[in-house]
């Protein structure tokens, strides 16, 4: 970081001159580099930290301005109070991301979901197949955590958006025990209202510069016959296209005669 950079970034954020300049880096007796930079309008003051220090620096308070972390999800913690009163957060950190997928791995299991979710049969070569590639540590991907009554966070599922061309393509999973309750709406709903406001933000590999993404269209893709995921889109805006009929996904390139193939329902929200 330069004083140049900084004086730029000052100038793009329409920060006022007299705001005071902090650092949470803990280190006292040598120079080290800064990984993010905090701006909070309300407390008129910019942090530099060490790492992101999304759990202390979240939104709306703060606004990350820049980062050198380029890598996965920059997004601060969203937190998001919900119609019971429980308060639950989307956690962006890498970490956190790739300890979810085996509890992930391990509720499909448990509760026979796999071939439910996933659309396609559970076999020990799917199974092995999706934990060596599953990447929940996207740029737009999120782990969703709830507040239990030991005031500790608990992960309950996982959100992602997609980022295809212009438009996202979300996809969301809650584990059984917190499904029903609302959190999938009060989840799903706050990150298409952020999305359309431009509040969700993405780092650009040519221009090195945070940016906002603004999709087009939101999308999803639903089996006609989870009742539930199409009753949650539809209470977030989600709509079926006038002209769209249902569309059949085949999963076998040789369409031999154990070709396996579901029946889907495409949402969107614009």
């Amino acid at each position: 970081m330069t004083f140049e950079k900084l004086a730029l970034l000052i100038e793009r954020y329409n920060i006022p001159h007299d705001v005071e300049i902090l650092s949470d880096s803990g280190w006292e007796c040598n120079a080290t580099n800064m990984d993010g930079i905090y701006y909070s309008k309300k407390e008129k003051t910019i942090i530099f930290t060490q790492g992101t220090g999304r759990e202390e620096y979240f939104e709306p308070e703060w606004e990350l301005i820049w980062t050198n972390l380029t890598r996965g999800n920059i997004n601060n913690y969203f937190c998001i109070d919900t119609k019971r009163g429980n308060q639950v957060r989307l956690n962006s950190e890498d970490f956190t991301c790739s300890m979810l997928k085996e509890k992930l791995i391990k509720e499909l299991k448990d509760n026979n979901e796999f071939e439910h979710y996933y659309g396609i049969k559970e076999t020990q070569e799917n199974l092995d197949y999706l934990e060596q590639n599953l990447d929940l540590c996207q740029p737009l991907y999120w782990t969703i955590q709830v507040l239990n009554n030991k005031n500790i966070y608990e992960d309950m599922g996982y959100i992602g958006l997609n980022i295809q061309g212009s438009d996202l393509d979300s996809e969301i999973y809650i584990f059984r025990q917190y499904r029903n309750k609302g959190y999938g709406k009060a989840v799903l709903k706050t990150l298409v209202d952020y999305a359309f406001d431009g509040r969700l933000k993405i780092y650009n590999h040519k221009t090195r510069e945070i940016e906002p993404f603004r999709p087009k269209t939101i999308k999803a893709t639903v089996r006609v016959e989870n009742i539930a995921c199409q009753a949650l889109m539809e209470s977030c805006g989600f709509k079926v296209p006038d002209d769209f009929a249902a569309i059949m996904i085949v999963f076998d390139d040789d369409c031999t005669s154990d070709c396996y193939s579901i029946e889907c329902v495409k949402y969107i929200c614009e």
